[in-house]
């Protein structure tokens, strides 16, 4: 009889396995997300690339959208095609990352969704998809306040990059009342979550629910002592090398 033949397994048992293959498959993803973290740090985006699609079908397999694993994976996958101009697929992975994190706002960073919020009207910005980037803007600009407070170098950022936006679309009315001089845009405003992330903790939650001073943000901050040096030069963390180009 076929049920001699393959007897059925036990819940003890298909834990097991479920177990190990997952074990397996978190070694896999490790593997790649090595290969392509010192692909990314090298600025070999094709190669990147490359290794991050293969890393994505591992995490779709195994991991829940919510998972460090899948959520990593696309928005490294997102950084590359973004430095690489393939807006338009950059457009599609990145929306995935803001639909998860709206999906879930009880289970996700506030921090990254705000990151990932800017990053998608940036690539909108790129794509001159101007209506899509200007709503995603909007939208940034709310999360960055109830997070940072409005005058954070954070939402001037993004009020500077929305006001590009708004004079390259000819939104003229819009642009007067937004009161933000434009900051053209380049590949160098991309904004990985860990950064923000990063200014968010040294910020600390105390400072972070407040209204920030006229002060904050500015060299002296702790936000920006813990920058990354490329991102605060000369006393402005979002300062761009001479290297960047407009997009």
């Amino acid at each position: 009889r076929l049920a001699d033949l393959f007897p059925k397994r036990s819940v003890k048992d298909t834990s097991m396995v479920r177990k190990a293959s997952l074990e397996k498959a978190s070694k896999q993803w490790l593997k790649y997300k090595e290969s392509a973290d010192k692909a990314i740090s090298e600025g070999n985006y094709e190669l990147s690339e490359s290794v991050l699609f293969a890393a994505l079908t591992e995490a779709q397999d195994y991991f829940k959208e919510t998972d460090f694993q899948y959520l990593y994976t696309l928005e490294k996958l997102v950084q590359s095609l973004w430095f690489l101009g393939r807006f338009d697929e950059a457009i599609e992975h990145c929306q995935k990352l803001v639909d998860i994190h709206e999906k879930n706002v009880n289970e996700v960073e506030s921090v990254s969704r705000l990151s990932y919020t800017i990053n998608l009207a940036m690539v909108y910005h790129a794509a001159r998809e101007y209506s899509l980037s200007d709503a995603c803007y909007d939208k940034a600009t709310n999360q960055g306040i109830e997070i940072f407070g409005g005058s954070h170098v954070i939402v001037e950022k993004i009020m500077g990059l929305h006001a590009d936006l708004l004079d390259k679309a000819g939104m003229q009315e819009k642009l007067t009342s937004l009161g933000t001089i434009p900051k053209v845009i380049t590949t160098s405003d991309w904004l990985p979550s860990e950064v923000l992330r990063m200014i968010k903790d040294s910020l600390g939650q105390e400072v972070v629910q407040q209204q920030p001073s006229s002060g904050s943000g500015g060299s002296d901050s702790p936000a920006l002592r813990s920058a990354p040096p490329s991102l605060r030069q000369n006393g402005s963390p979002f300062k761009l090398p001479p290297s960047s180009t407009d997009i």
